[in-house]
């Protein structure tokens, strides 16, 4: 049996070697801190993700601190909201260019908080 770190929130996920090429994954539970995942096989790696919750992306926000600016595809999500008059586009991955046509201001309460954050200077990018 082997222990794996999981993203989100810290489980135990015990994978279980079978007669089959594929191990399967026994169960989970929830750990108070991470762990590592550690195999007595040289080339070998277990790695397991759970999700309990995907993202809602029409009534959720992803935040980034580290970002100049956050974006949003729906105007209605904006307050406070003005046409956009700069000289800024958004330039995606792939090297492709999004215009801004508006900014205004956000105001939500994350999940696991009941302060309110909120988010000034928010591009609108239809």
């Amino acid at each position: 049996m082997r222990k794996a770190k999981t993203t989100g929130r810290w489980k135990s996920a015990t994978i279980v070697e079978t007669k089959d090429t594929t191990p399967q994954i026994a169960g989970t539970r929830k750990l108070k801190e991470p762990v590592t995942c550690h195999s007595n096989k040289k080339e070998e790696i277990a790695l397991a993700t759970v999700s309990e919750k995907l993202v809602d992306y029409e009534h959720n926000w992803i935040v980034d601190s580290g970002c100049f600016n956050h974006m949003t595809g729906d105007e209605k999500k904006l307050i406070n909201i003005s046409e956009y008059k700069g000289g800024r586009v958004v330039v995606t991955a792939n090297n492709s260019k999004m215009s801004i046509t508006h900014i205004g201001k956000t105001v939500f309460v994350p999940h696991h908080s009941s302060r309110q954050v909120e988010l000034q200077n928010v591009y609108h990018i239809p």
